[in-house]
């Protein structure tokens, strides 16, 4: 490598690590950071000098986490236009995945109107970038590019949709979905599910930013050696240099997080909508990743997608059945981590309404009624913070009571008498759950009653 190279590359490790402070970034448009950048850019892109796009895209990424800097970067037409038809059309898969992180993160900050004006106005920008999706074999390229087709599809007007539509969005998305699922060393089949047909074809800007909504430090690892985007090494977001491996070939959990938030996303238009619904049995393969995955952050996402795209009534038969899949939904519940994610937490409830809606019409099998009661917990906790919760919870209640009640009436119990092991201790765990949600939809009716009389009294 050149001296002049490496020295460059040096210090732009330092203006990389530099700009993820704000105030450091102020100072450096004070200091007519983004004037110099532009012609560096350029001739950087034009010489296939990828480890300094890399770094200078990675540095404009960090500044455009600052609302106020990210107007300022959105307003040169200059930068904008090097970044779109230049930066983002380079084969180096790490340079690439800083490209990407820059734009959704513009995207979605003052000033997203000029640069999805700047994508949207290039007709083969939209295609570089899902052949990016299609092609990558670098697990943070795949996920940064599907974060930018997710920020895309919840900014852009409902006239661009059928655009991404025509470039194969919905099966990149879900050829993604797949390929985890195959990673889990885990089919559809083995989860007991009908197989989804091999052709078929939360939300809001800031909410699917992921690791774009925060600054990247670059850490002065040396950089790695360049890769075509198909046959990408694998890199940090920093530029870090982190050895590839077999499993960068897969993707990653936020990888396939950003898939179904593209789903998600994707749904909202009228378009895309009907699109999702032409996919032969892409429930099942939601059901799947929910029962198989072991990341909430993935199951999640799941069940919010299932829970918008699907007729739930249509959901409940089989998932009312699966043991699996609804000890991994109350589990999903009961953990902290979902505390905050109101979205989750309601499709979740809304699935498991309609699951105990179709038991409590025609029954369920033993090993259901088992996990349901051991995990009552998840129905009964207190959710008063979250009022359409509280109504959910309660139709769960009363149809999962039902279920049992139904149950251990074919049991023909006498509550108290002298049982043979196991059976005692399932009847016994049924019996509880069944007195903590008649207690549970007790405390529901009398908060209800004194909010009735508070309201009277007003």
């Amino acid at each position: 490598m050149p001296e002049e190279d490496k020295a460059r590359e040096d210090a732009g490790c330092i203006l990389w690590d530099l700009s993820a402070a704000e105030e450091h970034g102020r100072f450096l448009l004070e200091h007519l950071f983004l004037e110099v950048v532009e012609p560096v850019l350029q001739d950087c892109c034009a010489k296939g000098r990828d480890r300094l796009v890399e770094i200078l895209s990675g540095t404009l990424g960090n500044l455009a986490c600052q609302a106020a800097l990210a107007e300022q970067i959105a307003k040169r037409a200059t930068l904008r236009s090097t970044v779109v038809r230049q930066a983002l059309w380079v084969d180096d898969a790490a340079a690439l995945g800083e490209v990407c992180r820059l734009l959704a993160t513009a995207l979605a900050r003052p000033g997203k109107r000029q640069w999805l004006a700047e994508m949207l106005g290039d007709a083969t920008c939209l295609g570089r970038l899902m052949w990016i999706v299609d092609n990558t074999l670098n697990a943070v390229l795949l996920q940064r590019s599907l974060n930018l087709v997710n920020v895309l599809a919840c900014e852009a007007p409902q006239s661009s949709i059928p655009q991404l539509l025509e470039l194969g969005v919905v099966p990149a998305a879900i050829a993604t979905v797949r390929n985890y699922m195959s990673s889990q060393h885990t089919s559809i089949h083995d989860v007991g599910l009908p197989q989804m047909d091999a052709d078929a074809g939360r939300n809001g800007a800031d909410a699917a930013l992921g690791d774009r909504g925060v600054p990247q430090a670059n850490g002065n690892a040396a950089s790695l050696n360049a890769a075509s985007v198909p046959n990408g090494d694998g890199s940090a977001a920093n530029g870090a240099d982190n050895a590839a491996s077999a499993a960068a070939c897969l993707p990653s959990e936020a990888a396939v997080d950003a898939a179904l938030r593209v789903l998600e996303a994707l749904a909202s238009h009228e378009a895309g909508f009907a699109a999702i619904q032409e996919t032969h049995e892409l429930s099942a393969l939601l059901i799947a990743v929910l029962r198989a995955s072991e990341s909430n952050l993935v199951r999640g996402s799941a069940v919010v997608v299932l829970s918008a795209l699907a007729d739930l009534l249509d959901v409940a038969s089989p998932f009312s059945q699966d043991a699996g899949g609804l000890r991994q939904l109350l589990q999903l519940l009961k953990d902290p981590e979902t505390a905050d994610e109101a979205d989750v937490r309601k499709a979740a409830l809304a699935l498991l309404a309609a699951a105990c809606r179709h038991m409590a019409t025609a029954g369920a099998p033993l090993q259901v009624l088992q996990v349901l009661a051991q995990h009552v917990d998840a129905v009964t906790q207190n959710s008063q913070s979250e009022p359409d919760n509280q109504v959910l919870r309660t139709v769960i209640a009363d149809d999962l009571s039902t279920a049992f009640q139904q149950w251990l009436a074919t049991q023909h119990v006498v509550v108290g008498a002298e049982r043979e092991e196991p059976e005692k201790r399932l009847v016994d765990t049924v019996v509880a759950a069944t007195a903590d949600l008649q207690e549970f939809r007790s405390r529901v009716n009398q908060t209800s009653e004194a909010t009735q009389s508070g309201d009277k009294q007003t």
